[in-house]
């Protein structure tokens, strides 16, 4: 079996981008999540300013705040419903519990696209794939 090493990074988000995105607030609004870095040694970065967040450098574990674009702008990651299907695969959907409340419906868009997933990680599976095509210099 491959040894594999994680890396933890914190996303941060702007809370009003994340209440935007959102029918009704309950309780705390939800501003970060975790990103995980898996690689067979341990993950070594040069130190260099990130490139879009003033003081902060590549050493630390913390990204953002992000600015969460809105479902309907071209800055969220959209797709046809059947490419959509193609990319999370036959078990990519499970609703565990079961279907939400019938009163949580989603919008429809005029062109039909819907995004790639209702969570707050809508730009990670972009930068992921974004990552994936160019070298860690460009993300890290």
């Amino acid at each position: 079996m491959f040894s594999k090493n994680d890396a933890r990074f914190m996303l941060l988000y702007t809370q009003k981008s994340v209440a935007g995105r959102k029918e009704r607030n309950r309780g705390l609004i939800q501003q970060m999540e975790m990103l995980h870095v898996f690689s067979r040694d341990a993950l070594e970065l040069e130190s260099r300013p990130r490139l879009h967040f003033e003081d902060a450098t590549t050493l630390g574990n913390v990204i953002g705040p992000f600015h969460l674009p809105g479902y309907d702008t071209n800055d969220c990651w959209r797709l046809a419903p059947s490419c959509k299907k193609l990319c999370l695969g036959t078990n990519g959907k499970v609703l565990v519990g079961g279907a939400g409340p019938a009163d949580s419906q989603k919008p429809k868009f005029d062109d039909g696209n819907e995004p790639m997933n209702w969570h707050l990680n809508c730009i990670c599976p972009k930068l992921f794939f974004i990552y994936s095509s160019e070298t860690a210099e460009t993300f890290f």
